[in-house]
This record gives C-alpha cells, sequence and structure tokens, in this order.
C-alpha cells in the first residue's frame, strides 16, 4: 500500500485534481473539506462558466451548510475533554428554547 500511495501516478493524480478545480471551488468555503471531490463528478458547467463543475457541490454546500454549527460545537467539546455525543443534548437544549420562544420559559 505504501508503495501506491507514494506512486507517481498517486502524486499526479492528486496534483491534477488540485490544479483542475473551477475558480467557483477554489473560492469555495467549503473547499476545506471536499478538496474539490471527485473529479470523475466535475461535468457541470459553474456559475463563473467553468466547464469542471462539480454535479454533487449543490448537496455538499447543503450539507456543509447545515453541519457546520454541531461539528464546531463537538470540536469544541473534544478539545475541553468532553465525548461528543455531548452534542445531543447541547442541540435539544437549544431546540427547546427555540420552540418556547423568547417570553416562555421551560
Amino acid at each position: 500500500l505504501i508503495e501506491l500511495v507514494d506512486s507517481g501516478k498517486q502524486h499526479k493524480f492528486g496534483q491534477d485534481k488540485r490544479d483542475n478545480l473551477s475558480r467557483s471551488c477554489r473560492q469555495c468555503q467549503y473547499l476545506f473539506a471536499c478538496n474539490g471531490e471527485c473529479p470523475k463528478n466535475r461535468f457541470t458547467k459553474t456559475k463563473d462558466g467553468d466547464r469542471n463543475g462539480n454535479y454533487l457541490c449543490s448537496g455538499y454546500k447543503a450539507f456543509f451548510a447545515h453541519s457546520d454549527r454541531p461539528m464546531r460545537i463537538m470540536a469544541d467539546l473534544l478539545r475541553k475533554g468532553h465525548h461528543a455525543d455531548g452534542i445531543m443534548k447541547i442541540l435539544k437544549d437549544s431546540e427547546a428554547r427555540t420552540q418556547a420562544g423568547p417570553h416562555r420559559q421551560i
């Protein structure tokens, strides 16, 4: 496996993957998470007119936007030495406060 990972073909694949990103990918706030995703899915036209837009981009963006806050909370919990599953109580409490509204107490 080490030979495969460290092969010239693998390095070229990684460089090509990075070098062939569309302009919108390079400017995307979620690039750190998807890295442009798989090149086989880069066949749509972007809003900028680039031809190598990722077919799954809008779904990834929706997922990353939805999961951003919980992931940051979990990372903070882990940094503080807590278990990541503490997120469940935090989100449940947050949802209860939201449903109760600003004037009601639970």
